[in-house]
């Protein structure tokens, strides 16, 4: 009988288990996947974990924290869970969602007959797919260039070295290989956007985050979108409106976690690469938006030299 395995990295410095990640898990185990789970940081499985696991059906191990995703993949790898699969799916807890049914959209991903295939892909330093939800049959996985990825040493890299040598080297030996692949959302390739990506990076999952879900290709949002804004986006308050059209996702579950999750890097200021972003985004509204954000400043200044003005005079 065919044998469908999620490898799944998680982490939470409190040991918790967030409600949008035991969505996620039971809509993976809702496409036909047993799960494994890595959770990172901790010498053993924090209680509330371990319960719904041990609820749900699903393995988990305590691992020390490192070498990010790749890093907890790697050490499921390195256990033998994956020797048997039919597919496997590396998945990990850094998106909200699904938004909606996850099992149609892996249904047509999966009846491509691709080898690899996933949510959204980036030709940033090289072609790659995103590493947050990518499949591979297990004859995929077990190739000799996808397994001397997960021979690095990730638990000592830094986060851009596990970007590099894991996410970008992935895509390096799907290549290498000659794998055929499917993906959900490819990234835009028109002349504009060829020219900004020479400039500076343009992740789909941020610059066309509301197409993403309202086309109905790709059921997620990135946390780190909503928590961060690294590129700038200046449309992302209307997160909530696109989620509260959701049958199968409770906004509050985002709500709730940014409460507790403050930003790591300070927002972006508006700016001209934030505009270069909106003027490639599909999304809706999004230079109309941005462009009013980045007038703000423009105004102010204006203001207040006017002010200066009157005073002096």
């Amino acid at each position: 009988m065919p044998r469908a395995l999620c490898l799944f990295a998680h982490y939470d410095a409190d040991g918790q288990l967030g409600a949008h990640v035991r969505h996620l898990l039971n809509q993976i185990r809702a496409c036909g996947f047993d799960i494994v789970m890595a959770t990172s940081g901790h010498d053993s499985v924090p209680a509330p974990i371990a319960q719904f696991c041990a609820e749900n059906g699903i393995a988990v191990l305590a691992r020390p924290d490192g070498g990010l995703d790749f890093g907890a993949w790697q050490f499921l790898n390195a256990m033998g869970f994956t020797a048997g699969a039919d597919t496997v799916l590396l998945a990990n807890d850094s998106v909200f969602g699904p938004l909606f049914a996850l099992p149609p959209v892996l249904a047509r991903l999966r009846a491509t007959g691709a080898d690899v295939w996933g949510m959204a892909d980036m030709d940033d330093v090289a072609w790659h797919l995103q590493s947050w939800f990518v499949g591979m049959t297990g004859a995929a996985f077990h190739s000799p260039a996808v397994q001397r990825v997960f021979a690095q040493p990730f638990a000592t890299m830094s986060k851009p070295e596990v970007i590099l040598h894991g996410e970008i080297g992935l895509g390096l030996a799907i290549r290498t290989e000659g794998f055929k692949t499917a993906v959900a959302w490819p990234q835009a390739r028109t002349r504009l956007n060829r020219v900004v990506r020479r400039i500076l990076p343009l992740n789909p999952m941020h610059v066309h985050w509301r197409s993403v879900v309202e086309q109905g290709r790709v059921p997620f949002i990135k946390i780190e979108l909503l928590r961060d804004n690294p590129q700038g986006i200046g449309w992302i308050d209307k997160w909530r409106m696109v989620v509260g059209r959701s049958a199968l996702f409770d906004p509050a579950w985002i709500a709730d976690w940014l409460q507790t999750h403050p930003p790591r890097t300070p927002p972006v200021p508006p700016g001209v690469l934030p505009l270069l972003r909106a003027l490639c985004s599909r999304d809706r509204g999004s230079l109309r938006t941005t462009l009013g954000l980045w007038g703000r400043p423009a105004r102010r200044l204006w203001r207040d030299q006017a002010r200066a003005r009157s005073t002096r005079s």
